[in-house]
């Protein structure tokens, strides 16, 4: 009896196996309540396939909405941060992304974007020229738009909006070298000059700057030089106290605007200090964290600063907590 009982077991811890394994194979799972690999797998298919077509729904209804948003108007800043907060708060990092991407083009878009060079005018001095420049743009864009509101409660839109902004930009940036997945047809950065440019992309197709009207190719040779090129610049202009950052790390670009947006604006002087929400130095913090974990050595800069702002987001929690 004993040795039956053993076999028994046996069997069924096979059976197990062979449905963890998802290999099915002629003996079928038995035991009552439990599924199968393969009807496990189909289960979770059906899940994402109906998550899926839902975020879709979402994002598609969202984009509409935006196309009736005006930034310059308070209703419109009031909107639009809605939205963004809603899709961080839902998770769904396309559609925050997508949102995002919708609100940055409206707040450079008074701007004169500085022109994409050709693959074969790439230097590494006209890559780190063009990324400096790009994204001094973005910085003055938001500081423009933060200094438009009137103080009050448009003074602290406008802040919420420029530091969810930021937040979605590090989530690409973490999501794309930690978490995963991998994102599907993800620009080699957030400004829309750079939309054409798909980040480890085989081919890409270059257009004569925002708005321009004839095709540029370039083809994969020459995409992929200007990719390098400007992913390069930018991880240069990342390095603090002469530390190298890792040349590993994908979409850097990202982690460059989430640093602009969150540490370099300025929220405003001591007259306007109120209207920067609680949370924007804890997002610094995590942005400058980020940044400090991929340099190949400790800076001492940002060790200082890193340790302001999380001094600064714990006085805000406690006078939270103590209110």
């Amino acid at each position: 009896m004993c040795s039956e009982a053993a076999q028994v077991s046996t069997e069924q811890l096979i059976d197990e196996l062979r449905a963890i394994a998802g290999n099915d194979g002629e003996r079928v799972n038995t035991i009552e309540g439990r599924e199968t690999a393969a009807q496990y797998a189909r289960r979770v298919k059906a899940t994402l396939v109906e998550r899926e077509a839902k975020e879709r729904e979402q994002r598609a209804s969202a984009m509409e909405e935006l196309k009736t948003v005006n930034l310059r108007s308070h209703s419109g800043c009031s909107r639009g941060a809605q939205l963004l907060c809603g899709a961080l708060a839902d998770g769904v990092l396309t559609n925050s992304l997508a949102i995002a991407a919708a609100l940055t083009d409206q707040l450079v878009s008074r701007a004169v974007p500085p022109a994409l060079p050709a693959a074969a005018d790439m230097s590494a001095e006209v890559a780190c020229a063009h990324e400096k420049a790009s994204f001094h743009l973005l910085e003055s864009a938001a500081t423009s738009f933060l200094r438009e509101g009137d103080g009050g409660e448009a003074a602290r839109t406008r802040a919420c909006l420029i530091m969810w902004l930021g937040a979605v930009y590090l989530n690409v940036f973490v999501s794309s070298n930690w978490t995963g997945p991998p994102m599907k047809d993800l620009s080699l950065s957030p400004l829309p000059w750079h939309r054409h440019i798909k980040a480890g992309a085989s081919t890409v197709v270059l257009k004569g700057g925002v708005g321009g009207d004839g095709s540029r190719g370039d083809g994969e040779e020459g995409g992929n030089a200007v990719q390098k090129a400007l992913e390069l610049a930018c991880k240069q202009s990342l390095e603090v106290d002469s530390e190298r950052f890792y040349r590993g790390a994908a979409a850097p670009l990202y982690l460059r605007a989430a640093l602009s947006l969150l540490v370099l604006v300025p929220y405003g002087p001591s007259a306007k200090e109120s209207s920067a929400p609680a949370t924007l130095a804890w997002w610094g913090a995590r942005a400058l964290g980020t940044q400090q974990r991929l340099l190949l050595g400790r800076s001492s800069s940002l060790h200082s600063h890193l340790f302001a702002l999380w001094d600064e987001a714990a006085r805000h929690m406690q006078d939270r907590w103590v209110a």
